[in-house]
């Protein structure tokens, strides 16, 4: 188990980043999400594998968000799911592209709904050092999870 902290920020476009990164390859991430009591289980293809994570709030104090995170690389998870009557939440594909920068990883998302979405995943004094070069300083950082923002709905 580890902690997770992430900046998220919604952007109109990448137009404006794409001087200051390397040229970016996107990909497309399928996710799932189950409902498991009060917990949000999530399910991801990514590159040919399935990950299995849940995530929890952390009690700890950040102006990011921060998560309580486990992960695992599974075979046929979905199956396993329908198997065992979990109740699908939602389901959608996502284009990504990352690339590591200053010791964080930068994901580029796209979502179904046409949303730009910017993640900055690392220690809080890297993700402030590349916030600081992409001049998003100034920026309000996202702190509902996909499933929020593309359900309507709060966890």
């Amino acid at each position: 188990m580890k902690i997770e902290t992430e900046a998220k920020i919604k952007l109109e476009s990448f137009e404006t980043l794409f001087d200051k990164l390397p040229k970016l390859n996107f990909r497309i991430q399928k996710n799932a999400y189950f409902k498991l009591g009060n917990d949000i289980v999530r399910v991801r293809e990514d590159n040919g594998k399935i990950f299995l994570n849940r995530k929890a709030k952390a009690k700890q104090k950040t102006e990011f968000k921060a998560m309580i995170e486990d992960e695992i690389e599974v075979k046929n998870v979905y199956d396993v799911f329908k198997f065992l009557k979990f109740s699908e939440v939602l389901a959608y594909e996502k284009k990504r592209a990352d690339i590591r920068l200053s010791g964080c990883i930068v994901s580029l998302d796209v979502l179904p709904n046409g949303s730009s979405y910017l993640e900055i995943e690392g220690d809080e004094s890297d993700i402030k050092t590349v916030v600081k070069f992409l001049e998003l300083e100034n920026v309000k950082y996202e702190m509902q999870s996909y499933l929020e923002i593309l359900t309507g709905v709060k966890k």
